[in-house]
C-alpha cells in the first residue's frame, strides 16, 4: 500500500491561524483577494487555477489586473501570495532576517526526504546556509575579475564550434540542436570556473564524455521537473506516474554523473587556480565541497542556456544590433556593453526563466495593509 501523503486532504486545512493576532487597522489575511477554489476538487485546483507551468508567469500576471498588487492564492499545501508593488516587496525583505528562506521545487524537495539526500546551497536552510553562504560570498562575489580570463575562454570555445558549418559558400548555415549545445557550454563555463587554469585542453578530454552524459541528463531532468509543478509529488509517486518514475532515475544518475566529475577533478587533475581550488583553502569536507558544486553544475544548466537563447532569438530579429554589439566586444570584451545589457533584460523580461523570488514568512508581518501570517509563501 502506498504510504505517501494523501494531499487532497490539504482543502480541510483551517485558516484560523491566519486570522489570530491581526491589529487593529489591518486588514486579516482571509479578506486578501484571490482566485476561487472549490473544496472537493483538492490539487485539481492548481491546475484550473494556475494553468500551463509555462505560462504561469502570464497568468500571475493577469491575475494581478484583476485583483491588484497583491494576491492570495493555495498552491498544493501551502498559502501563497504574489507580489507587484516594490515597497511591499522592499517590506518583505525587512521580515527575512538573518536567515531567508525561499520556497524550493517540491519534486525535488521531496525526492531528497525520500531517499536522504543531502544536497548543496540551494536546499540547505538557517545556519547551515549561512555558513557556507558566508565562505562562498567573498570568492563568488567581491572579487569578480578573475572570472572573466575562463568566461571568455568558454565563450570562444562555443563560438568556434556553432561556427564550424560556416563558410563562403554556405554562409547562412543553420546549426541545429543549438539548446543541447548552449547547456554543454554553460556547464562547460561553470567547470572552467572551476578549475582554472588547469581546464585545459587535456583536461577537458579527461571530462568530455561525463559532461557530455551530464548536459543530456540535466537537460532532460528539468523537462520531467516542470511536468510535475502542478501535482503534488506525493500522488505522483503514489500512482507512479511515467514523469515521476523518470524524474526518481534520473536525479541520481545526474548526482552520481556531476559526483564522479568533481572527483576527476579533484584526484586526477592538478590543482588549478579556481573556484574549486579556493574551496579547498576555506572548507574541509570534502563531501561538502562535492554537494555544493554538483548543486552549481545542476543549476547552470537550464536558466542560462534558456536565457541565451532567448537573447540569440531576439539579436536574430535586429541585425543592426548584431553589429553593434559584436564590434563593441571586440573593441573592449571587460567593459559591459550597453547594448548587451539591455538585450538580456529584455530577454528576461519577455521571456523570465525564473519569473519570480520567493520567501517564505519566519515571522507574522504585515505587507501593505494585510496581516500576513509567518510561514506563508511570497
Amino acid at each position: 500500500m502506498c504510504n505517501a501523503a494523501k494531499p487532497w486532504l490539504y482543502v480541510k486545512r483551517s485558516i484560523g491561524s491566519a486570522v489570530a493576532g491581526t491589529k487593529k487597522g489591518q486588514i486579516p489575511f482571509e479578506r486578501l483577494p484571490g482566485p476561487w477554489a472549490l473544496p472537493v476538487l483538492g490539487p485539481i485546483n492548481d491546475a484550473v487555477r494556475l494553468g500551463n507551468p509555462k505560462t504561469l508567469h502570464l497568468t500571475v500576471s493577469n491575475y494581478h489586473r484583476k485583483f491588484g498588487p497583491i494576491f492570495r492564492i493555495k498552491i498544493s499545501q501551502a498559502n501563497a501570495v504574489f507580489i507587484k508593488d516594490p515597497e511591499m516587496m522592499r517590506s518583505v525583505f525587512v521580515y527575512e532576517g538573518k536567515y531567508p528562506k525561499h520556497p524550493l521545487p517540491e519534486s525535488w524537495t521531496y525526492f531528497n526526504q525520500k531517499h536522504k539526500c543531502k544536497r548543496g546551497l540551494f536546499f540547505m536552510d538557517d545556519e547551515e546556509w549561512f555558513k557556507y553562504r558566508k565562505l562562498l560570498n567573498p570568492l563568488m562575489m567581491r572579487d569578480t575579475d578573475w572570472m572573466v580570463l575562463p568566461i571568455q575562454r568558454m565563450c570562444e570555445k562555443a563560438v568556434q564550434s556553432l561556427s564550424e558549418g560556416v563558410t563562403k559558400d554556405n554562409p547562412s548555415y543553420e546549426i541545429q540542436n543549438i539548446e543541447s549545445t548552449l547547456y554543454k557550454w554553460s556547464i562547460e563555463v561553470i567547470l572552467c570556473l572551476m578549475l582554472g587554469n588547469s581546464y585545459n585542453t587535456t583536461n577537458m578530454a579527461k571530462l568530455n564524455t561525463l559532461v557530455n552524459d551530464f548536459s543530456r541528463t540535466v537537460h532532460t531532468i528539468f523537462q520531467y521537473s516542470s511536468e510535475l509543478m502542478m501535482i503534488p509529488p506525493q500522488l505522483a509517486d503514489c500512482l507512479q506516474l511515467s514523469a515521476w518514475k523518470k524524474f526518481e532515475r534520473l536525479v541520481p544518475e545526474t548526482l552520481a554523473l556531476a559526483n564522479k566529475i568533481i572527483d576527476i577533478s579533484l584526484d586526477d587533475i592538478e590543482r588549478g587556480d579556481g573556484l574549486l581550488s579556493k574551496m579547498q583553502d576555506c572548507i574541509a569536507s570534502r563531501d561538502d565541497i562535492k554537494r555544493i558544486f554538483a548543486d552549481l553544475i545542476i543549476a547552470a544548466g537550464d536558466t542560462t542556456s534558456f536565457s541565451m537563447i532567448w537573447c540569440f532569438y531576439l539579436l536574430g530579429r535586429h541585425q543592426i544590433l548584431q553589429d553593434q554589439i559584436r564590434s563593441g566586444i571586440y573593441e573592449n570584451f571587460k567593459s559591459p556593453h550597453p547594448l548587451v545589457i539591455g538585450t538580456v533584460r529584455e530577454a528576461l523580461r519577455m521571456f523570465p526563466v525564473a519569473p519570480f523570488i520567493g520567501r517564505i514568512l519566519k515571522k507574522d508581518a504585515v505587507i501593505g495593509e494585510y496581516s500576513i501570517p509567518k510561514h506563508v509563501m511570497l
